[in-house]
């Protein structure tokens, strides 16, 4: 686990949480491509399938991510 994240789970924080223009904090971090942060809130508990923000679900969030096109 990493910095706040760790510190804001272990405090109690609802990893599921919705809100804000992604919905959730899973699919932001999906968006932003921080692989260490989408895992621990997976290993948290993080629902995968969560409905709700700009993109639907963290998948198509990731799918919209700049850093995937440039990749191709």
């Amino acid at each position: 686990m990493c910095g706040w994240d760790n510190v804001l789970i272990r405090a109690g924080a609802d990893v599921n949480a919705v809100g804000g223009f992604f919905g959730n904090s899973l699919k932001a971090a999906a968006w932003a491509c921080n692989w260490l942060v989408v895992r621990t809130l997976l290993d948290a508990g993080a629902d995968i399938n969560a409905p709700g923000g700009a993109y639907g679900s963290a998948l198509c969030a990731f799918l919209d991510t700049k850093s995937f096109s440039d990749s191709e």
